[in-house]
């Protein structure tokens, strides 16, 4: 298992009040997807692209274990939403010399910890720019 940040978080009501609707920012990744597939995105664009399918995971994963969808689905739904936080994660230990301080990853590391909390903080601070 890999170390992640075990750092103060927001709760998601609060990460996520001034998110917009899913069906719209699933849109809007959905287009940005082939550019950051093939690389064609610029490291703040791609960290952008990153943090706002990491927080539209967490956003669904919350959803389905909140739901009757039942316990497969929402095993799925967290389980993709782990994967999209630690590709944020390790987009920004990789690219962090230069970036905004608020986009590193600035916590401790805790062997076992979910990086969900490290996709509410920065969505939080990404929306209130």
């Amino acid at each position: 298992m890999i170390d992640t940040c075990a750092c103060e978080a927001p709760a998601p009501d609060q990460a996520y009040a001034q998110a917009p609707a899913l069906r719209g920012e699933f849109t809007r990744l959905m287009a940005l997807m082939p550019d950051a597939l093939a690389g064609r995105l610029a490291a703040s664009e791609l960290r952008e692209y990153l943090l706002c399918r990491a927080a539209v995971k967490d956003r669904t994963a919350l959803i389905a274990v909140l739901s009757e969808a039942g316990r497969d689905f929402a095993k799925a739904a967290t389980e993709e939403a782990e994967a999209a936080a630690e590709a944020l994660w390790n987009h920004d230990r990789q690219h962090a010399a230069g970036h905004d301080p608020e986009s590193q990853p600035a916590c401790s590391t805790v062997a076992g910890e979910s990086l969900r909390p490290y996709v509410r903080r920065h969505y939080l601070n990404w929306v209130a720019k």
